[in-house]
Formats: structure tokens, sequence, C-alpha cells
């Protein structure tokens, strides 16, 4: 696993074309018989459309941030998690003796599915990913 840090260009090329897991509900819907709905198809076609793009356009740095700050989709709350990350590792640290490590994104190899966790904790052999 690559290590690069969260929010950074190379991060945000890790994960274009990537269905990620701060979106994955767009896709999931809801309930027992969820239906794929109108967000689901946007969301597949916005990930379609970055598998796409032209690899000169994904390398210039000043064309790829404007694309990034054009699709910026971060809430509130994800800016409060964002601010707060540092914080709950430590305490998570403390609490359970553990140590965190950072990473960037992580794909699911074969798969189209893409994750930053806040943090993966290794303990002898089980990794917890969050």
């Amino acid at each position: 696993m690559k290590s690069m840090e969260q929010r950074t260009l190379e991060w945000y090329r890790a994960r274009l074309g990537h269905i990620t897991g701060s979106q994955v509900y767009k896709i999931m819907g809801k309930g027992r018989h969820a239906e794929f709905t109108e967000t689901g198809y946007s969301y597949l076609r916005k990930v379609i459309g970055e598998q796409m793009m032209r690899q000169d356009f994904i390398d210039d740095d000043g064309t790829f941030q404007d694309y990034l700050d054009e699709e910026n989709t971060e809430s509130k709350a994800m800016r409060r998690g964002t601010e707060y990350e540092e914080t709950a590792r430590y305490e998570y640290e403390l609490a359970t003796g553990s140590v965190v490590s950072q990473t960037g994104s992580v794909r699911l190899e074969g798969t189209i599915f893409a994750s930053s966790p806040d943090g993966i904790v290794k303990d002898d052999k089980v990794a917890i990913i969050r």
C-alpha cells in the first residue's frame, strides 16, 4: 500500500475514476428493495467520465486543480471530520494502546472501489480499517 498524504493532487489522482467510500451511498439505495436512483446514475456517469479523461489533463496540476474546485462536494460535516481527524486518532490511541498509521487512498484490487480510511490499526494478525 503506497503511502500518500490525503487531499493532495496525488491523492485525488489515485481516487479518480473510482467509486469512493465517501460517495458509495449514492449508489446503494435504501431499504430492503432498494432501487437505483437518479443520484446513483449521475454518480456512475461521473466516475465513468473520470475514467475517460485524457492523461495530459490529469497530469497538468493547474487544469486538474480547476476540475477539483468545480467538483468539490465537501459538506460542513466532512470539513468538521477532517478538522478533528488527528485528535480522534490520538484519542483512539490513548484509549486502546494501539498505534494508528495514516494512509492515502486504498483500492480494492480488481475493482473500481477506493476508500481513504482515517487510519489503519495493526494488532498482531488483525488489521482494522475504519
